[in-house]
Order: C-alpha cells, then sequence, then structure tokens
C-alpha cells in the first residue's frame, strides 16, 4: 500500500500532466510528448476527450439556451454585436484605446484607418492567440517576468476594450451604482455621494427615522440615475439608503430607527458577547459634552 502522503503528491503530479494536454486542447496547439509510453499516452487522449465532451457538451447546451433568448440576469438589455465595418465612433475609440499606448505605437496614431482595416481583420480572421514570449529580470533577490506580446495584439485587445465600455454604456448594460465610471471620476464620486447623503428626506433627523426602498435600480425600462431615486416613499422604505461599488469595495449609507438601531446592537452582542465592555469605542461630542458609545 502507498503511504497516504506520497499518494496525495503522486495524485498532484499526476493532474498536473493531465491538465498540460488539456490546455493544449482548447488552445488548439499541439500538446503530444514523444517519449511517452503508449498504455500512459492512451489514458491522456481518454482524459483529455472525456473532458472535451464534457466541455463541449456544456457549451452547445448554453449557447443553445442564449440562443433561445435565456440571459443570465433578468433584467432587459440588448446584447453587444460584433464591431461593424463602417462604426460611428469608430476612430474616437482607437483614439482612446491607443492612449496608453501612444509612446511604442505612434504608427497606429498617423494612420489610424489602416490600423482600425488591420484590427477587424484579426478578429474575423484569427482563431489562434499568437504566442507570447516570457523572459525572466534576474535581480538575484527575485525574479520579474518580462511578457513581449505583439504591439498589433496589444492595440487590438484595446481597441476591442474600448468598443465593448461604449456599447455596454450606451446599453446601460452595468448599474448607476458601478464605479470607477467615466461619469464619476473619483473627487466627483466622493462630492456626488456626500451630495446625496444630504438630499436625502429627513436623514438628519433623529425623532425615530424613517426607511428605504427596497428597489434601488427603478425600473428596467426607466433605470435611476446614480444616488437617486424616483419618488421619496420608495426612498425611506428600507434603512439601506445609498449603494455604491467601487472596484472591488463596496459602500453603502445606512439610516435606521432608533427602535432598528436598539434591535441591532443586541443582535450584536447576542452572537458576539461583551461582558467587559472591551470592544466599546469612545466618541467624544465636545458641544454636548458626554460620551457616545458604539459596538464595533
Amino acid at each position: 500500500m502507498m503511504p497516504e502522503s506520497i499518494k496525495q503528491n503522486k495524485g498532484r503530479t499526476t493532474l498536473q500532466h493531465l491538465s498540460e494536454p488539456w490546455r493544449c486542447w482548447k488552445a488548439s496547439i499541439p500538446g503530444k510528448v514523444p517519449p511517452l509510453p503508449i498504455r500512459i499516452e492512451n489514458r491522456i487522449v481518454r482524459y483529455v476527450k472525456a473532458k472535451a465532451d464534457w466541455w463541449t457538451s456544456t457549451a452547445h447546451y448554453n449557447r443553445e439556451r442564449i440562443r433561445r433568448g435565456a440571459t443570465l440576469e433578468s433584467r432587459r438589455f440588448s446584447p453587444i454585436p460584433f464591431p461593424p465595418l463602417a462604426y460611428k465612433h469608430d476612430t474616437k475609440l482607437l483614439i482612446l484605446a491607443l492612449e496608453r499606448l501612444k509612446e511604442a505605437y505612434s504608427q497606429a496614431y498617423n494612420n489610424p484607418h489602416e490600423a482600425l482595416s488591420r484590427i477587424k481583420r484579426n478578429l474575423l480572421t484569427q482563431r489562434a492567440f499568437q504566442e507570447c514570449v516570457i523572459e525572466s529580470m534576474d535581480l538575484y533577490s527575485h525574479l520579474i517576468p518580462v511578457y513581449n506580446v505583439e504591439p498589433l495584439e496589444k492595440i487590438a485587445d484595446a481597441y476591442l476594450d474600448q468598443y465593448s465600455w461604449h456599447e455596454a454604456d450606451k446599453r446601460r448594460l452595468l448599474p448607476a451604482w458601478i464605479n470607477a465610471a467615466d461619469s464619476e471620476p473619483p473627487p466627483l464620486l466622493v462630492y456626488k455621494w456626500c451630495h446625496g447623503i444630504n438630499n436625502l428626506q429627513d436623514i438628519w433627523d433623529t425623532n425615530e427615522g424613517l426607511q428605504r426602498a427596497s428597489d434601488m435600480t427603478g425600473l428596467p425600462q426607466t433605470s435611476n440615475d446614480f444616488l437617486t431615486f424616483q419618488e421619496v416613499i420608495i426612498e425611506i422604505e428600507h434603512p439601506i439608503r445609498l449603494y455604491c461599488r467601487y472596484i472591488d469595495r463596496i459602500h453603502m449609507f445606512f439610516r435606521f430607527t432608533a427602535e432598528e438601531a436598539r434591535d441591532l446592537i443586541q443582535r450584536c452582542l447576542t452572537e458576539h458577547p461583551d461582558p467587559n465592555n472591551e470592544n466599546i469605542v469612545d466618541y467624544n461630542d465636545k458641544n454636548v459634552g458626554h460620551v457616545l458609545h458604539a459596538w464595533s
């Protein structure tokens, strides 16, 4: 019998050897290693074939569902089509895409129409990605990988990124609270967030408070703008008044009634008892002259 530790190591090594031909199959490149014995090679071929059958059947099933009208979300939006040959904002989107690359790609700046033709020709005809060369810069203390990518590949990716963003924004594919956005750069976002808090109905009122709406996005046909509601009644139906996601962080503004605040504190203390008040944070209020307590 093989010890458990050796069995785990051997199993991990075997899976690594099996995953390599699977990645080659997905990338449409040969993955055959000549010195392998016939029996092992047959096992690898059976593994790749079984996984490929599962992968293709799942892909065909999802494609058929999407073709029949199934979507990943319930809100209504139209799919982004392939970039047309005569697109209204072609040149402007290409200029935006080249802003990050203008030092190394002055040729595309000088002749954007020819660059656009090459980009769309590659997007239409290219079926396998070009080879990406990687080298390591040795600093003796650590290694830094250096990638060498074809300039046309970078330009095509940057153009496709700008085109997808423009079409998604035009179709209102992303909700208004998804940031960062071109309409809300960070300084303006902070200002609008503070301004939106001040504009909420009775937000600074301490008399029992009100509640907020559960539907912050509005109707699918007429989505709400950022930090706005269609009606005051909808705004005050639920404690969550404002919501914003900035890259990988979520910011929410709550407005609790006195009863809800007491219930929240009691539930927190029930889950995390604090008999010695070790988690209390003191906030000195110089105007009133007393200390407010909040549990973290």
